[in-house]
């Protein structure tokens, strides 16, 4: 199979898909009708437009997750109660889904063409409407821009950190490529919920060339996440590679023991670990000396980190639907095409690669 063809095929999965998460919007917006206070009906439309959004910032249709990147931002005010469902955002809503079926339409029929005229002004109109719903002057904040007035974190206890980015440990599964997850997708969808300002790249892992084998993975990744989203929103970046990843996401201000709890769950060794964190601006030289501390001792036993993990490895599976979300998209069937546009890293995060990091020899 040619790589055209290939593409064509990806593209035909999604497109199926997601005529099914569509029919699943409008279904949604009728019973609403009936049902307007209905938070069930509420939290479902969110996850089906969350779902078609994720799918197409994976495959690298930007005109899709553009627009509905706002009409989820209205949703999430009504699943939050902060909007009320009447007939003028009910009839929207349902406009709105006609435009995401365009606009998939387009996307899979006419790959890397610009948006047909008709639709981008339809689409322009809504946004404008929908800005409506949302909170301040009619804007919807850009992905990374922090909230006009962010609640204040407790940096003045001494067991917080003062970074005041999110910290992101990815580690794939070696296998994921062959699973069709490639990390330069998920990287390029997690720039839709924050600015990148810092990346590293461990290549501890990478064997010597006779021994490499090309369809495996061997990079480990620590990001740096500037983001006014919240927890759940970062982590449902990587809802496609659930089963094939050891993921760790610490919010700004994290605890010490947070840090501590994630160094000691990663492989590689903890001081050269410790070591790229404080390069990449996670952690300062004297919170990772306290961080690498060894535990106080009260009667004859240390005493546990106040912190759980942050995250736990979950067993290795095949990609599928989960009970309470379907998941459109080829990350389920094959790997998904590259972006026409590539990575979108607004601001070209600081990338630094580390080769000699030795694994931690207790895990």
């Amino acid at each position: 199979m040619s790589e055209e063809e290939f593409l064509a095929e990806v593209r035909q999965i999604f497109n199926e898909e997601s005529k099914e998460l569509l029919e699943d919007f409008e279904a949604i917006l009728l019973k609403l009708e009936d049902e307007p206070d209905s938070e069930d009906l509420i939290n479902e439309l969110f996850r089906t437009v969350h779902t078609i959004k994720g799918s197409g910032g994976i495959i690298g249709y930007d005109d899709v997750v553009a627009f509905t990147h706002i009409a989820e931002s209205v949703m999430g005010r009504l699943r939050d109660k902060e909007l009320a469902l009447d007939e003028s955002l009910l009839s929207l809503l349902l406009d709105s889904c006609d435009q995401t079926r365009a606009l998939i339409r387009q996307a899979v029929d006419a790959s890397g063409e610009p948006l047909a005229d008709d639709i981008a002004q339809t689409g322009a109109d809504l946004i404008e409407s929908l800005k409506q719903y949302l909170d301040g002057d009619a804007t919807v904040d850009q992905p990374g821009t922090p909230a006009e007035n962010p609640a204040k974190p407790a940096t003045d206890n001494a067991d917080r950190v003062a970074n005041d980015h999110w910290h992101i440990s990815l580690r794939m599964q070696p296998e994921a490529l062959q699973h069709g997850l490639d990390p330069i997708y998920f990287l390029n969808y997690l720039t839709t919920v924050g600015e990148i300002v810092n990346l590293s790249t461990l290549a501890a892992e990478l064997p010597s060339l006779a021994e490499m084998q090309p369809e495996r993975l061997y990079l480990g990744f620590e990001i740096e996440l500037e983001s006014s989203a919240d927890k759940e929103a970062i982590a449902a970046v990587f809802d496609f590679m659930r089963g094939e990843c050891t993921l760790h996401i610490l919010p700004p201000h994290a605890r010490l023991a947070e840090y501590r709890s994630m160094i000691e769950a990663l492989p590689e060794e903890n001081r050269p670990l410790g070591d790229i964190l404080v390069a990449i601006g996670a952690l300062t030289a004297q919170e990772l000396e306290l961080a690498l501390a060894p535990k106080p001792k009260r009667n004859g036993g240390e005493i546990e980190d106040a912190a759980e993990p942050v995250a736990a490895k979950a067993a290795p599976q095949p990609v599928q639907k989960p009970d309470d979300e379907k998941v459109a998209g080829p990350g389920a069937r094959g790997p998904p095409p590259k972006s026409k546009t590539g990575p979108k890293t607004p601001s070209s995060p600081n990338i630094t690669r580390y080769e000699s990091i030795p694994k931690n020899s207790a895990t």
